[in-house]
């Protein structure tokens, strides 16, 4: 084991998977929502400005989760509070295989617009990850309070950066996710940042990996 921090768990086969050229699996992806969770923007989620729900959970409510089951696991986060949920969505859709699934994208929800935006680094590339946000808003637009809304809903990002290679798609979620999360700290609406995003997600995704790695070196040395 290389670190245990809030509810994740990391191991050095999961670490390892943060060098270059690897595909991030959930538990690397749902460390990093811990940590924006538990650290970051602890005080965006304290008083409900954000809402991140992890790959697994996300998972779980895109492939078995009715409106109604969906509505009693998210129930403890107070999903209709939220100014702005945030899914990390992966395209499988066989429960019974972990880690499945080969493209992550980020569904996420902006009261304040009424949309759903879904950012994806290699549109085209899944057709089910598109379907897997399908999925995962008719799971949960009774939880968010929006039981009307529909797929159709969905605002595909048009800025959203493309990936230059076959891995990176989960640093590219974990990227937008922290920069949604920055977004809403400085009360800025999604539709008015996104044409200036490209250039700013690039750099991030550039640097993460590494970044991520000295910040597992840091929480080891804290005892976290």
């Amino acid at each position: 084991k290389v670190l245990s921090y809030g509810d994740s768990c990391l191991r050095k086969g999961d670490a390892d998977l943060l060098k270059h050229g690897q595909w991030l699996n959930d538990q690397v992806i749902s460390f990093w929502f811990e940590y924006l969770v538990r650290d970051k923007y602890k005080d965006l989620v304290s008083s409900h400005q954000i809402l991140l729900v992890p790959p697994s959970l996300t998972f779980i409510l895109a492939t078995v989760g009715s409106p109604q089951e969906a509505s009693m696991l998210l129930e403890t986060m107070q999903p209709d509070r939220a100014e702005v949920a945030v899914f990390a969505i992966n395209d499988s859709n066989d429960i019974g295989a972990a880690n499945s699934g080969f493209h992550w994208t980020v569904l996420a929800f902006e009261r304040a617009s009424k949309t759903f935006r879904h950012y994806d680094s290699a549109p085209g590339c899944s057709s089910a990850s598109a379907q897997a946000a399908r999925r995962t808003l008719l799971a949960t637009k009774d939880a968010l309070g929006v039981p009307s809304y529909s797929p159709d809903d969905i605002v595909e990002v048009q800025a959203m950066p493309r990936q230059q290679n076959g891995f990176d798609c989960g640093v590219f979620a974990c990227c937008v996710t922290d920069m949604l999360c920055k977004w809403q700290a400085e009360a800025k609406r999604c539709e008015q940042q996104e044409p200036c995003m490209r250039e700013a997600l690039c750099r991030e995704a550039s640097n993460w990996r590494a970044g991520v790695q000295k910040l597992i070196g840091e929480l080891q040395g804290r005892g976290s």
